[in-house]
């Protein structure tokens, strides 16, 4: 029986590493853009922190952005805290975009009233 259990766990392994995380795959590494957007909800939670902000192009319309950070472990020792960041406040995020064309963006840095907040 234990072999049995052994063999059906050894089988079932690859399965459960097709689901791991691999975030970067999602975004253009090569490709830079900014972004300056008010921000709407910040969320400062494992695995990655999130940044949801709006938008307003030239003619007004909005839409809606999400810039993803690396942890918030990581950002904690850099100064950052979960409140940070609130509703209301105009930020400008340099990052990488989407891969699938979204408006999404791996957050490499981020400023606010013109002030470096990557330390």
């Amino acid at each position: 029986m234990l072999t049995r259990l052994l063999l059906v766990c050894t089988l079932l392994a690859p399965v459960a590493s097709l689901d791991a995380h691999h975030a970067d795959t999602n975004y253009d590494l090569a490709k830079d853009i900014s972004v300056t957007g008010v921000v709407s909800e910040f969320r400062f939670v494992n695995p990655h922190l999130q940044i949801t902000f709006d938008v307003k192009d030239a003619q007004g319309v909005v839409t809606k952005w999400m810039a993803q950070g690396t942890s918030p472990n990581m950002l904690v020792n850099r100064g950052w805290t979960s409140v940070m960041l609130k509703p209301g406040d105009t930020i400008t995020i340099n990052g990488h975009p989407a891969r699938n064309g979204s408006q999404a963006m791996k957050l490499v840095k981020i400023f606010m009233n013109g002030k470096d907040l990557n330390h």
